[in-house]
Formats: structure tokens, sequence, C-alpha cells
């Protein structure tokens, strides 16, 4: 009464896909601005805390940012995964 060898594939796929759209934490991070294009309105921080690159959209921005910038900004998720916003330029 162990159960159907098909029942645990299903659970393992599932708890897969559970962590593939697992949400980042909350809050207020802080990061560098690694690349941002105006024309296309999007690009990329790297993260302080975890080293990983996040993107920000136009509509994400508090104040305008520039390549090298130490920015502040709140996790959000859109349909493709994390993405910042809330993002201000470090005071």
């Amino acid at each position: 009464m162990g159960g159907s060898p098909d029942a645990n594939k299903n659970s393992s796929r599932v708890a897969k896909r559970v962590k593939k759209n697992a949400r980042p934490p909350r809050g207020k991070e802080t990061g560098t601005v690694k690349f941002f294009n105006e024309a296309k309105g999007y690009g990329f921080i790297i993260d302080e805390k975890t080293k990983n690159e996040v993107i920000v959209h136009v509509a994400g921005l508090v104040d305008e940012i520039k390549e090298d910038d130490h920015v502040t900004f709140d996790y959000g998720q859109d349909r493709k995964g994390p993405i910042a916003e809330n993002v201000q330029l470090a005071r």
C-alpha cells in the first residue's frame, strides 16, 4: 500500500513546478544597475545579497536610473518570473 509509481512521478513534477515558480523574498533590497536601455524600456539589476540578475521594466521605476547606479527595489512577480519594482536611487 505504498501508492502507485505513477502517483510518485506526479508528486515529484508538482514539487519541481512549485520550486520553479517560488517567489523571492519580499522587502527592500539593494543592488547595482548592470544595464538599462531607455529606448527599449528595460534593464537588469544585480541583487547585492543573492548576486542574481533581476529584470527591471520602465514601469517599475520611481527615479531615472543608469548603469552602475546603486538602487533599492522590491521584488515583484510577472508572468515570466521575478521582477524589480519601486526602483529608486539609494540615498
